[in-house]
C-alpha cells in the first residue's frame, strides 16, 4: 500500500472508528433480534406478531444497511485512490452545506409531525399524546444541550 498523506491517513483513522460503532450497532441489533425472537417466550413477554415481525424487520433492514457501510468503508480504507477522493468529498465545504439543509429540514419537518401527532393523538388516544409530546421534549433537551456544549466548544 502506498504512502498516505497525513490528511488521508486522518480519514482513514475516522472510518475505522465508524466501523468499529457500526459493528457495535450490529451486535446490538442482533442481541435484539435473539431477544425478540427466544426472550420473549423465555421471560413469558406478550408482544403482538405484527409488532414482532415489524421490529424483526426493521432490526434486519438497519443491520444490513451498517454491514454494507462497513464493507464500503472497509473498500475505501484499503485503496488509497477512493481514500483521497472519499476524504475530499466529505470534507468538501458544499457536501457539508448539503447534509446541513437536509438535516435542518428534517428536523422541521419530523418536529411539526410530532406537533400534528400530539394535536391529533389527544382526541383519538391518550398514549398517543404522551408518546409524542414526550418525543418532542426529549428533541428539545437534546437540542439544548448539544447546542450550549458545542456553542462552549467553539
Amino acid at each position: 500500500m502506498e504512502k498516505l498523506t497525513s490528511a488521508d491517513q486522518v480519514y482513514r483513522d475516522r472510518l475505522i472508528r465508524k466501523n468499529r460503532w457500526y459493528g457495535l450497532v450490529v451486535l446490538v441489533l442482533l442481541f435484539s433480534m435473539l431477544f425478540l425472537r427466544f426472550g420473549i417466550q423465555l421471560f413469558e413477554l406478550s408482544i403482538q406478531e405484527h409488532g414482532k415481525d415489524f421490529l424483526s424487520g426493521l432490526f434486519s433492514a438497519i443491520i444490513l444497511t451498517f454491514v454494507i457501510f462497513i464493507f464500503r468503508n472497509t473498500r475505501i480504507m484499503n485503496n488509497p485512490k477512493m481514500l483521497r477522493k472519499a476524504r475530499i468529498e466529505s470534507t468538501d465545504e458544499r457536501t457539508q452545506n448539503i447534509v446541513l439543509r437536509a438535516q435542518s429540514i428534517a428536523t422541521y419537518f419530523l418536529t411539526a409531525s410530532l406537533v400534528v401527532a400530539s394535536v391529533i393523538g389527544s382526541f383519538f388516544d391518550p398514549l398517543l399524546l404522551k408518546v409524542s409530546s414526550g418525543l418532542l421534549y426529549l428533541f428539545g433537551l437534546i437540542y439544548m444541550v448539544s447546542y450550549f456544549y458545542y456553542r462552549k466548544k467553539m
